[in-house]
Order: structure tokens, then C-alpha cells, then sequence
């Protein structure tokens, strides 16, 4: 796994003087040791003795990898002090080093999750920030409580000033739940496939949310958009994220969910639904008073 998110850092940094640009060594990865003595020099200049406090390896090792990171340009030592610093290009190595770190470990966290589940709703650069759901977890429903998922998820939706949707499949709970947070002055926009739309127009009339919103225009604080295609579920709150996904033979699976309150997973979130969102067709409604 790690090779594949490797290719990404084709980073050029050593010129040959007479044929040009010469990829780096780095673009393959460095070695394990190397990635480690990278990452700690990311907290700040350290001495080979602090290095070797950090970092389980022998001086003879730690040397031979200093020796390759100062020819790649990664680190440099300072001959005053003799510490060891990352250079500029070192930072921009450990910055992406640390986000294969976080999108490694969600991976193989999660790894049921991905491997059952169609991936094609999620944009390829999302994917590539996948990192940013490493706190996540995985919620599942159950024999003894087949509804823990939406409860869960209608329980933190009631509590949320701020609801950015996107909903491919219907519920009749959800559209109560709407109408009771736009009713406390939430601002709720949600992408939604044409089917649900109708389906929700069949359990409640939008005249009906006059009592919820009062003397606003309902737009104001209830967007709605429809798009044909949306193979991804998401809810993003001020404080939470639901997602869940189809699974590979193209059913909505209501058995799981990933959920998270990290405030990395809720901006990725909103990168999601703002893509949704940019290719969407917006409703309008008429101005309620």
C-alpha cells in the first residue's frame, strides 16, 4: 500500500550538469529508518545523541541514513551546534510523509469498510486526503439493535446549528428531523437524487415547514439540490460526520457507517459535499413570510 501512495512524491531535487533533471532517489521512498529520522526532525534540530534516543538503530545506521538524506537535500547539519534540520524540501517530504502515515493507517484500520464498499462517489483527490479520517470509527448495526446507526445519527443531527447533506436513499425519520432543527434556526443544505425528492414531497408538503421557520424565507435557511447520480451518503454537522456508502453489487448499505467528530474528518466532509454540491441543480423556492 505504501508503495502505491509513494508514486505521489515525485519530487525532483538533484540536477545533472550536462543532461538536464535527474529524478530523485526519494521519488521510490526512502528507507524505513530514513522516513523515521525525517519524522523526528520534524519536531525541531536534534544531535545525533537525540537522534538516537528517538529512534531504536545504531549509530553506524543512523550515520548511513543521515548520508543519504544530506545528498537528497532533506536535512542539513548545522556545524555549530552539529544538530541535524530538515530543509525546506525535508519539510514538504515530511508533511506528505506524515499524510501516507494517516491515510496507511485508515486503510488498514478500516480496511473491511473499503474493500466492501464502491469508492467511485468519492473524488480521486479526496481519496488522496483519505488521512484525514484516521480518528474515525466504524459503526455497525446489529441483531439485537438494527437501528443504532440512525439512531446515533438523528440523535447528534437534532443537536446541530449547521447540516450539510448528501442523500441518495430516503427516510422518514430524516425528514422530521429537518424540519424540527430549521424550526431552532439551523441552516440546512442537502443534495438529494430526484427520487427522494419526490418521495419526500409525498410525506410532507413544504407549506407545512411555515410553522418551523416562521417569518424567514425558507431558503434562507433550507437549501435543497438535486443530482441524478449520487453513490455516496454523507451528513456534516459542526461536530459530526456520518458517512456511508453502496456496497460493490450497487445496494445502499444501512448496516454501516463511518463516524467521526475530528475536526479533519468535518472538513473533509465539507470538501465532499461541496463537491457534490458544485454539480448540483439548486431548487428554488418561493419567499415564505
Amino acid at each position: 500500500m505504501e508503495e502505491m501512495f509513494f508514486v505521489e512524491l515525485k519530487i525532483s531535487i538533484s540536477r545533472e550538469r550536462d543532461t538536464g533533471m535527474k529524478r530523485s532517489a526519494i521519488a521510490g521512498g526512502l528507507s524505513p529508518l530514513g522516513n523515521e529520522i525525517v519524522l523526528s526532525l520534524e519536531g525541531g534540530p536534534k544531535s545525533l545523541s537525540d537522534l538516537r534516543a528517538s529512534i531504536s538503530a545504531k549509530d553506524t545506521s543512523i550515520l548511513h541514513a543521515i548520508k543519504r538524506l544530506e545528498s537528497e537535500n532533506l536535512i542539513r547539519r548545522d556545524i555549530i551546534t552539529h544538530s541535524y534540520a530538515l530543509t525546506n524540501i525535508g519539510h514538504v517530504y515530511a508533511v506528505m510523509l506524515n499524510r501516507l502515515s494517516k491515510a496507511s493507517n485508515v486503510l488498514r484500520e478500516l480496511k473491511d469498510f473499503w474493500l466492501q464498499h464502491d469508492l467511485s462517489g468519492i473524488p480521486e483527490y479526496l481519496l488522496l486526503e483519505i488521512g484525514a479520517l484516521n480518528d474515525s470509527t466504524i459503526v455497525r448495526s446489529s441483531t439485537f439493535d438494527l437501528d443504532v446507526i440512525y439512531t446515533r445519527f438523528l440523535e447528534s443531527l437534532k443537536s446541530s446549528k449547521r447540516i450539510d447533506g448528501l442523500s441518495p436513499v430516503f427516510h422518514t425519520d430524516f425528514v422530521g428531523a429537518v424540519a424540527e432543527v430549521l424550526g431552532k434556526g439551523a441552516r440546512v443544505r442537502l443534495v438529494v437524487t430526484k427520487e427522494v425528492l419526490d418521495r419526500t414531497k409525498e410525506e410532507v408538503k413544504l407549506r407545512d415547514l411555515v410553522k418551523y421557520v416562521k417569518r424567514v424565507f425558507i431558503d434562507r435557511n433550507l437549501e435543497i439540490y438535486i443530482l441524478e447520480d449520487l453513490k455516496v451518503a454523507l451528513m456534516v454537522t459542526e461536530n459530526f460526520l456520518s458517512l456511508g456508502l453502496f456496497t460493490l453489487d450497487g445496494h445502499y448499505d444501512t448496516g454501516v457507517d463511518l463516524m467521526s467528530s475530528h475536526p479533519q474528518a468535518l472538513e473533509w466532509g465539507e470538501r465532499l459535499f461541496d463537491y457534490y454540491r458544485g454539480i448540483s441543480r439548486k431548487i428554488k423556492f418561493t419567499p415564505i413570510s
